[in-house]
Parts: structure tokens; sequence; C-alpha cells
């Protein structure tokens, strides 16, 4: 079974939001569920232009777009 995330924010983000999500995807995980997740257009990637990354053993798909910056 597959269970789908669609997140504001995760990790590598610590926000408490981030973390309770990381650990409900590792249970799931830990019950041989796989979750997809897919993160906002505002949550940059670990990588530079990354559009998938593997963050302990889950696919993380990103959306950002540099155009949606917060410009501070």
């Amino acid at each position: 079974m597959k269970i789908l995330h669609v997140l504001y924010q995760s990790i590598p983000n610590t926000a408490g939001s981030s973390i309770r999500s990381r650990d409900l995807i590792n249970s799931q995980l830990k019950n041989g569920i796989t979750p997809v997740v897919i993160t906002s257009p505002f949550q940059p990637p670990l990588e530079v232009d990354s559009k998938k990354e593997n963050i302990e053993g889950v696919i993380y798909y990103r959306t950002f777009s540099n155009s949606n910056r917060m410009k501070l």
C-alpha cells in the first residue's frame, strides 16, 4: 500500500511539523507501507535544482520554485 503525503515543509527543516511528519513516515515504513512525499513550492531541496531526493529511504518529490522564495 502507498500513502501520499503532501507537506508544506519537511526534513531537513526541523520545525515541529517536519519532525512529526518524519516520525509518521518512518512508522509507516516499519509497518510495510510505502510513503510517497511531495513538498510545497516553498521548500528548497537539499541539492540545487533537485526534483527528487532520497532521505532516510523515502523519496521526497520537490516542487520548489525559486520564484517563490520569500524575500526578507
